[in-house]
């Protein structure tokens, strides 16, 4: 128990803190990018994919976020891209 409620100041030297956020960032990523925000999508994933590849090597749950902001950013990138084109073949059909 002496573990558990510990008297001792935390310094902030608590091990596994950092993963938690690219964590975040990468579930909301994918959540984002599989609805209408998807430029959101993308930019969240890319600050999990930066985040978590700092601390991957010490923090599952940091490689976790590291590899869903890989997937919120793949799916984001097609969405966007099959978006982008399907407008381009729209104004260009109408413009001939």
């Amino acid at each position: 128990m002496a573990e558990y409620y510990s008297n001792e100041p935390d310094n902030g030297n608590r091990k596994g803190d950092e993963g938690t956020m690219p964590l975040i960032l990468g579930i909301l990523s994918i959540v984002l990018s599989l609805t209408f925000s998807r430029l959101v999508g993308l930019i969240l994933g890319i600050i999990a994919i930066v985040k978590g590849g700092q601390h991957r090597h010490e923090d599952n749950d940091a490689r976790i976020g590291f590899i869903c902001g890989i997937i919120g950013v793949s799916l984001s990138s097609v969405f966007l891209l099959a978006v982008s084109s399907l407008l381009f073949s729209l104004f260009t059909f109408w413009l001939i």
